[in-house]
């Protein structure tokens, strides 16, 4: 796999001169004040007002991730390819998400099982039995794709050593004050991606507006952005350490597809058990 590069088109964006963190702050607190859709809304206007720069990463075909789906009730196995990826009903969908609104679609995963595996059993936090199954799915990247990338600084992650030296790139061509400027502006977001799961939908809005901002504003020009990398929410030393999450458009993946399915390994999860982790090749 060739080494994965940092696109700096977005440099040319220069409304978010007159970013103020306090006044973003005071609008994330104020938007979850609000209804769902009023939060969100008040959010997406905000971001499409200020036009951040921020680095788009080329990912070489090759690259692979997993998904983990836990079993629910008397599920033994899952059969096909739905099964395993995203949710096909939209109108399942009935709520916010880290990366996507209610009625929508996204295929999220990691670049680590046991990563993701933390990710999915916190969201289903105090409903997943001691004893349990889960099936891990691995994903392999058919075509290069461009992604966004949410660097979380707080967390120093040997799974980022691949983009840290792009970073740097990134920032050496912001003078000292637009530095400033977007690395506040970083922290605030990577912290409300950061927000451990749970029920209350309001702590995803920030997070589902920036991500579809990023995928509809810039997913149709020439960069073409499909997808969106962030930090994990788990406040776990020993998961954080571990990997990415991920969050793609839906329409990529799938047999023939950029992304596809090329296995499946289904684990007995006991209270005694102690989870592995496993390489990519499964």
């Amino acid at each position: 796999m060739n080494h994965d590069k940092i696109d700096l088109a977005n440099l040319n964006a220069k409304s978010f001169l007159n970013f103020d963190i306090n006044e973003f702050k005071m609008l994330i607190a104020s938007a979850k004040q609000q209804s769902f859709w009023g939060g969100y809304l008040i959010t997406e206007k905000y971001f499409n007002q200020h036009l951040f720069p921020f680095p788009t990463v080329h990912i070489a075909k090759g690259k692979r991730f997993v998904r983990v789906r836990i079993h629910q009730n008397d599920e033994k196995f899952y059969y096909n390819e739905s099964e395993l990826s995203y949710i096909k009903s939209i109108f399942k969908i009935r709520g916010f998400g880290r990366c996507n609104e209610p009625n929508q679609q996204a295929f999220y995963c990691s670049d680590s099982e046991i990563l993701s595996y933390g990710e999915v059993s916190q969201i289903k936090r105090g409903l997943v039995p001691e004893s349990h199954y889960f099936t891990s799915s691995l994903w392999e990247l058919k075509e290069d794709i461009n992604i966004a990338f949410l660097f979380h600084e707080h967390s120093p992650n040997s799974r980022f050593n691949w983009i840290t030296n792009e970073w740097k790139k990134f920032f050496s061509c912001l003078n000292f004050k637009d530095k400033e400027v977007v690395l506040s502006f970083q922290r605030a977001l990577a912290d409300e991606f950061s927000i451990p799961s749970n029920r209350d939908q309001k702590n995803y809005i920030v997070s589902a507006a920036y991500a579809n901002f990023i995928l509809n504003v810039y997913g149709e020009n020439n960069t073409k952005i499909q997808g969106f990398a962030y930090p994990t929410c788990l406040n776990v030393p020993d998961l954080k350490d571990k990997g990415v999450n991920f969050c793609f458009v839906p329409w990529i993946v799938g047999f023939g597809k950029k992304i596809e399915l090329i296995a499946a390994h289904r684990t007995h999860k006991r209270r005694d058990t102690v989870l592995a982790e496993r390489d990519t090749r499964m």
